[in-house]
């Protein structure tokens, strides 16, 4: 078919056209694309640096095994917790946090210790031990570990409450007298505020303790609290707040 001469004209037209235009997007899709990896010097603004508030000190962490952590209860009947909602309905300004974990030792405490101490803990309330005694450890190591985790925990400027534990007689009475009188030495060693022993009026009551006899119950652990209260409360620990 043979075209005329203005319609070849017209073809002419739009092929350079065309032609003109791929040409273009070449050199467009060509164009560096990665020019924000390249730091603009010129164009770069300096953030105002935000200063951060200190973390406030209110938190009072129970550091412990599963006499703390509350061995097969709720969390929310172990006594750090009951502890919290009591200090709460009375307007005192800490908050608990529990730190117990079932089975842990002296030195599982020392190795945990840097990560669970976050800045907004003012007191430490320590209770740590009765699985090496009951495992039978030799208590010179588990003092030495104490004595470490007390001086770790003192070196952030967090106040130390020592609870002291004891063991059964069946242990000999050489091994339960040593094992007694640990936490009186490093509550005088490191001039802190002691509670004989936590589990008093508990120990040795079945009505207050889980089937293996070892444990409390969450009755076990109503008692523990009111205790651990009359402590803080004759040594003036924590006060409620002013209004």
């Amino acid at each position: 078919m043979t075209l005329s001469t203005p319609t070849r004209i017209l073809t002419l037209l739009l092929a350079t056209s065309l032609s003109f235009g791929l040409s273009a997007c070449k050199k467009t899709s060509s164009a560096p694309t990665n020019r924000s990896l390249k730091p603009d010097t010129k164009r770069r603004t300096t953030p105002k640096q935000v200063a951060k508030k200190p973390a406030t000190k209110n938190v009072v962490l129970f550091v412990g095994d599963s006499l703390t952590a509350g061995f097969r209860l709720a969390k929310s009947e172990a006594f750090p917790y009951l502890i919290g909602q009591h200090w709460k309905k009375q307007g005192v300004p800490f908050r608990t946090r529990n730190a117990g974990v079932s089975g842990d030792t002296s030195a599982g405490v020392l190795r945990r210790l840097n990560w669970i101490l976050t800045p907004d803990v003012h007191t430490v309330f320590l209770t740590i031990g009765a699985n090496d005694g009951l495992r039978g450890f030799n208590l010179k190591h588990t003092k030495k570990n104490i004595a470490k985790i007390i001086k770790t925990i003192q070196a952030k400027g967090v106040r130390v409450l020592l609870a002291g534990m004891q063991m059964p007689p069946n242990y000999g009475a050489t091994y339960t007298k040593q094992f007694r009188s640990m936490y009186p030495a490093l509550a005088k060693q490191f001039t802190l505020k002691l509670m004989p022993f936590l589990l008093k009026d508990v120990a040795g009551r079945k009505e207050l303790n889980l089937s293996d006899g070892v444990h409390p119950n969450a009755k076990g652990h109503t008692i523990v609290t009111k205790n651990v209260l009359a402590f803080f409360q004759k040594e003036q620990l924590f006060a409620k707040a002013k209004r």
